[in-house]
């Protein structure tokens, strides 16, 4: 997958002297409370929290990433009323020494008459991003001046300038803002048509190098104009697994859709997405349950992963007892038996035991070596529990990630590509899309606008160039809105978090909904999966009681 942006720098505008709250002092004090970075990291919308030893008059930030733009890194905090940051940015680059990892310098806090000085102190961590182009404007030689298109993906740089023999590289912008650059074959900032080169990045000891070509850049996207709808939902007729309650899961992986029943519905099973595509009647596969047993549910979710498939059951009081355990069976392929990969009682180490519910949903990443990570949303206290897979059967290493919200219904943890970053939604309870990596830190957020409210298993798509933030939503209360599959643009930025900054920034409406009919949902479970075939994107998104939709989008055309 790929996809190309055009970046607009700056990415992220905050004021420095914009408080986050007021702190009621006497007239004149400058009193630093609390204190933090507010254009952090490589997008610029990280937060670094500072440390304020009023004693010494010490302001200390530990382990901030070395790709932050430390020569106009912003303040924002708590300080005495009326006082505010002397600059709106300050430029902490050492010149002479650009590898200088522990940077000082003063800042003072007005107010009136009044300053305090404190010393500012940043601590790098080692750079983790390869630099990147961001922009880069070329001139023609009639004085046009076109802007380029980079592909970031596959490391190439179009300058739309199919009819020049020469042109001059007039602006670019790099990221980290303090990489450097040569181009191979420029002279005096002239790039040639007959061999326009490379040019080579070098950001703190990480470089790149992106091909260059005076070509247009190939058309990105997808046509969201143009479906092809296979409905099988309450606008038509419902598929039968679906038209109660009793399942609660689909996957979907370009070959099969899985469909996961409960205890008491029908048996788990495949279908064929080649029947679905091409309109004929799908004949199912049916799983084996051969050994399955124990937890409140002995069946509840599912997914698809490289070819493999994995189902779990429900407990609602997580102990070590075979009706409390949480498990995991694994299936080699659909005609095989299921094997026990998990047998979990609540017991992390000697010291940490987790109860609860578990087993509502799950979300899994597994590379093409069956390695990554399975997690399980609790639906009765704020907390997720992350397994590791290795070689797709072995599964341990419990983490309990407690600091997050809880997730009231069907929460959902989905890997965005190959990023430590992942999309933690819920279908009720939480009114943000958040972005965290794998050990539950925060790394943006995005609010859930107009009748999306109520997505949930939401999927970053990375697709012929353009990126997509897919989820469907559920619908518990006649008051909530329909079930409805939503689909936003986010091909704005140069990765997941930079995409979340412009969203937050314009607030787009979707790019394309599909309302899966009109049913209230006890179980509010949203589902949404996606898969790239015969060079269309294919989107599923289902729930019980309003069944499925599989969804055929082609590629932009010229």
């Amino acid at each position: 997958m790929k996809y190309i942006v055009i970046l607009l720098l700056p990415l992220l505008t905050i004021t420095a002297c914009k408080e986050e709250s007021i702190v009621d002092n006497p007239s004149g004090e400058t009193i630093v409370y609390s204190v933090y970075i507010a254009n952090g990291g490589l997008s610029g919308g990280t937060r670094y929290n500072g440390i304020v030893d009023e004693a010494t008059h010490t302001l200390t930030f530990n382990d901030v990433a070395a790709e932050t733009d430390i020569q106009q890194l912003k303040f924002s905090g708590k300080i005495s009323l009326g006082a505010h940051f002397d600059q709106e940015s300050y430029d902490f680059y050492n010149a002479s020494n650009p590898a200088e990892k522990v940077l000082e310098k003063p800042l003072n806090i007005v107010s009136g008459n009044n300053l305090q000085e404190y010393r500012v102190v940043v601590n790098l961590i080692d750079p983790e991003s390869d630099p990147m182009v961001g922009k880069i404007e070329v001139e023609t030689a009639s004085g046009r001046v076109i802007n380029g298109v980079v592909d970031l993906s596959e490391k190439w740089i179009y300058l739309n300038v199919p009819n020049e023999a020469e042109v001059t590289v007039k602006s670019i912008a790099l990221i980290p803002a303090r990489t450097s650059y040569t181009f191979t074959n420029a002279v005096n900032n002239k790039l040639s048509k007959s061999n326009p080169g490379y040019i080579n990045l070098s950001f703190l000891g990480m470089t790149d190098s992106y091909r260059i070509s005076f070509d247009e850049a190939p058309v990105a996207g997808i046509n969201f104009g143009a479906p092809i709808v296979h409905d099988f939902s309450t606008n038509t007729t419902v598929w039968s697994d679906l038209v109660n309650e009793n399942t609660r899961s689909a996957d979907f992986d370009g070959e099969y859709v899985l469909l996961v029943s409960r205890e008491g519905g029908t048996l788990p099973k495949l279908l064929r997405a080649s029947d679905i595509l091409s309109n004929a009647t799908p004949t199912p596969i049916m799983l084996s349950t051969k050994d399955i047993a124990g937890g409140t549910y002995v069946i509840s979710s599912g997914r698809l992963m490289q070819g493999h498939i994995y189902i779990c059951n429900l407990t609602t009081g997580l102990a070590d007892t075979d009706a409390g355990k949480l498990k995991l069976y694994h299936y080699a392929s659909p005609t095989a038996d299921p094997e026990l990969v998990l047998d979990f009682g609540g017991v992390i180490n000697e010291a940490t035991t987790v109860a609860g519910r578990f087993g509502d949903n799950m979300s899994m990443d597994l590379d093409e070596d069956g390695n990554g990570y399975a997690y399980f949303v609790s639906h009765i206290a704020a907390g997720v529990l992350r397994f590791t897979v290795t070689n797709f059967t072995a599964v341990g290493e419990p983490k309990f990630i407690a600091d997050v919200p809880m997730a009231t219904y069907y929460g959902c943890y989905n890997q965005v590509g190959a990023e430590n970053a992942y999309l933690f939604t819920s279908t009720a309870g939480m009114s943000q899309i958040q972005l965290r990596d794998k050990e539950g830190v925060l790394l943006s957020s995005l609010d859930k606008l107009g009748n999306a409210g109520n997505g949930t298993d939401a999927h970053i798509i990375n697709y012929n160039s353009g990126r997509y933030l897919i989820m469907t939503s559920g619908r518990q209360q006649s008051s909530w809105p329909f079930p409805t599959l939503f689909i936003y643009d986010l091909s704005e930025g140069f990765n997941t978090v930079a995409a979340f900054v412009a969203y937050n920034n314009a607030q787009p409406d979707p790019v394309y909904t599909y309302q899966l009919g009109e049913a209230t949902q006890a179980a509010c479970s949203g589902i949404a999966a996606w898969a790239a075939v015969d060079g269309k994107l294919c989107i599923l998104a289902a729930g019980p009681k309003v069944g499925f939709v599989l969804i055929e989008f082609p590629k932009n055309q010229k």
